[in-house]
């Protein structure tokens, strides 16, 4: 799932996955790479949040998922690259 930036103060779908972290209803998986993706364009000047409002939010979204290390010699081959960090199944 990707999130979309201007859903996330908005009550859009960003925003209803961003509120239902925690609270059971799934599994949230990170690794590096993609908390770095987020953390990029949620900090690219389109919200109304701060700097220190997006770093809390990530931080409670890792707070809450499973981290995983990524081996790099297994990449999947997406129609849109920047998916390839996101899998869902």
């Amino acid at each position: 799932m990707n999130l979309q930036v201007p859903n996330i103060t908005t009550r859009g779908s960003s925003f209803r996955f961003i509120s239902q972290v925690g609270q059971q209803r799934f599994v949230s998986h990170v690794s590096v790479p993609l908390v770095a993706e987020y953390e990029s364009v949620l900090k690219r000047g389109q919200l109304v949040l701060t700097n220190e409002q997006v770093d809390d939010v990530i931080d409670y979204v890792c707070a809450c998922a499973v981290h995983h290390k990524i081996f790099y010699l297994w990449r999947p081959t997406l129609k849109d690259a920047k998916d390839d960090l996101t899998l869902v199944h």
